[in-house]
């Protein structure tokens, strides 16, 4: 009778850490089916990410049509310094006008006068070709900027995506633990009550 009071207490201990682990494969499948969806959208957010970054690649490329922004910006410096010189130029307008043909001119000593005829180069010419510039070199400088948030947003996704993966690896090993714990359960009660 005490053997068998004893199978008996072995089965109802057996049945408990039966129920257990049952609740623990349980609680590991939820776990695991929750990291495989975890991981499941942080490849979605970060697979569009990639996607966002790459189209914000082709406009800033298609913006600076095949140059690079340093040569948009060293060409409008260019032409800035093109324009100050040309002001200085037209300000030099009340020292032409006491010009004379055959006469030194009393800044450089020079007998020929070019700009004494009325040939004064206009400003307005390169203002017209700085503008686009400027608003080209503005809207790439946007670009480039909104380019470093997104790569910084793809590198976040990564890390967030790295570390679901991770997770779910982590939960499917536990489940698996869980499932042969459970199976080594099912035996020892399988041989308790034979």
């Amino acid at each position: 009778l005490r053997e068998l009071l004893d199978r008996q207490k072995q089965m109802a201990d057996r049945e408990a850490d039966r129920k257990r682990a049952d609740a623990i494969l349980a609680q590991k499948t939820k776990a695991n089916k929750q990291g495989t969806a975890l991981a499941a959208a942080t490849q979605a957010a970060l697979e569009k990410a990639e996607h966002d970054l790459q189209q914000a690649v082709e406009a800033l490329q298609r913006l600076l049509d095949g140059r690079l922004l340093r040569e948009l910006r060293a060409e409008r410096d260019a032409l800035q310094r093109e324009r100050a010189y040309l002001k200085r130029i037209a300000d030099l307008e009340d020292h032409r006008r006491h010009l004379e043909d055959g006469r030194p001119c009393p800044l450089c000593g020079a007998t020929e006068h070019p700009f004494a005829a009325g040939n004064v180069p206009v400003a307005d010419d390169i203002d017209k070709r700085i503008a686009p510039l400027d608003a080209q070199i503005d809207e790439a400088e946007q670009q480039d900027a909104t380019l470093r948030k997104l790569e910084d947003a793809k590198q976040v996704a990564h890390r967030q995506a790295d570390a679901a993966i991770s997770q779910t690896a982590l939960a499917e090993q536990a489940r698996q633990q869980a499932v042969s714990a459970l199976a080594d359960l099912d035996a020892e009660l399988a041989r308790v009550r034979t």
